[in-house]
């Protein structure tokens, strides 16, 4: 069962989002609803007194590259390696795999999935589709695929959450989740809630 919003509020905690690039606004928007606390990563100091980290969707090269000219990309392989609850979306999800097509590019292999870049086509291509996500009890949540990166393998440590069209669209392995789609820029908080009962507070 899912958790409702009032017993997130007895255990606040700080939510970290990565906030170079990418749509980090939205997801602060859907965590300060659930009344958690939120604090927005632009600097490595930013690091610290977190108990989740979320690397939003956006562009993955343009991160990368902003990543390493704060500083901010070796603090967060030390950070994954304290086994922090992360989530990835969209770039976030490249950005956490172990392996990126059709180009190589860096990335943190916290996830051992290969995933590729611009699956569903151009920005023109973007759709939105409604899932059903057995674990959110089958419950139906908005999407939108924009750029939208497509998982072609997932390691025998993930854990396939949720599929569209029966392509994995939500990948878990230990306390990493990522999805493929942009669920924070729909109203609906249940993916976010979904995080946070699974992860953050049963950490």
């Amino acid at each position: 069962m899912l958790l409702n919003v009032l017993p997130l509020v007895a255990g606040k905690k700080t939510i970290g989002i990565l906030a170079l690039q990418g749509d980090y606004y939205d997801h602060q928007q859907h965590f300060l609803a659930l009344k958690q606390s939120v604090k927005l990563i632009k600097t490595p100091h930013d690091l610290t007194y977190i108990d989740a980290l979320v690397i939003p969707g956006g562009e993955s090269s343009a991160m990368i590259y902003l990543l390493k000219r704060k500083q901010l990309w070796h603090p967060l392989e030390i950070l994954f390696k304290q086994d922090i609850p992360v989530w990835g979306t969209c770039a976030g999800a490249i950005l956490l795999s172990h392996k990126v097509l059709p180009e190589p590019q860096d990335c943190f292999s916290l996830i051992d999935i290969d995933i590729r870049r611009n699956a569903y086509g151009t920005q023109k291509n973007s759709f939105e589709a409604v899932l059903s996500i057995p674990v959110l009890d089958g419950k139906v949540i908005p999407s939108l695929f924009i750029r939208a990166p497509l998982i072609t393998r997932c390691g025998k440590s993930c854990t396939i959450l949720g599929y569209w069209k029966k392509k994995p669209v939500i990948v878990q392995e230990k306390v990493c989740m990522v999805s493929t789609f942009h669920t924070e820029l729909e109203s609906n908080h249940k993916l976010h809630i979904f995080f946070l009962q699974r992860f953050v507070y049963k950490k």
